[in-house]
């Protein structure tokens, strides 16, 4: 019946029918996975993952489990713990397909958060240099003591040349 509420959208009673049926079976990996499964549908990964490593912690190789917590961890932005449980369950069943496409799409996330990342540390740098570059303009532009323009942008490069090492 829970699972029918699940497929339903109706998770909270799910997860109350998963709550009756886990006090007369405690130790049910499939009951703890389902009742996982429906507080993730309501935005409740932490909890769930408390499920899913519950139902790990009876049976370690409950590759439904693995995959709902690599789910539940990527949700919340932990993609390399993702990566590693989903890499867990393909050790187990190296042909599950679901396992293989949320490890593929995990790891692309992964990529591409490496990549913004480093674009954003490049962006962030060259825009410091510019701000310094044209802090240095200004100043020199300002500068009364240099005798003539040609002199004040002869200053700018300088300082600037020094900034990335060529002295």
């Amino acid at each position: 019946k829970g699972p029918a509420l699940i497929r339903l959208c109706d998770f909270t009673k799910a997860i109350h029918y998963f709550d009756y049926e886990l006090k007369d079976d405690p130790l049910n990996v499939e009951i703890l996975t389902n009742k996982g499964s429906a507080l993730a549908k309501l935005g409740h990964y932490d909890e769930a993952i408390l499920h899913y490593d519950a139902a790990l912690e009876i049976d370690s190789s409950y590759i439904p489990a693995l995959n709902n917590k690599g789910n539940a961890l990527s949700q919340i932005g932990k993609l390399e713990e993702a990566v590693d449980v989903y890499a867990v369950g393909l050790k187990l069943g190296p042909n599950n397909k679901i396992l293989n496409e949320n490890f593929e799409k995990s790891n692309g996330k992964i990529i591409v958060k490496q990549e913004n990342n480093e674009a954003l540390h490049n962006l962030s740098f060259n825009q410091k240099n510019s701000d310094i570059a044209n802090e240095l303009v200004s100043k020199s532009i300002r500068n009364r003591g240099a005798s003539n323009l040609l002199e004040q942008f002869g200053n700018v490069f300088s300082v600037i040349g020094s900034l990335f090492g060529f002295n």
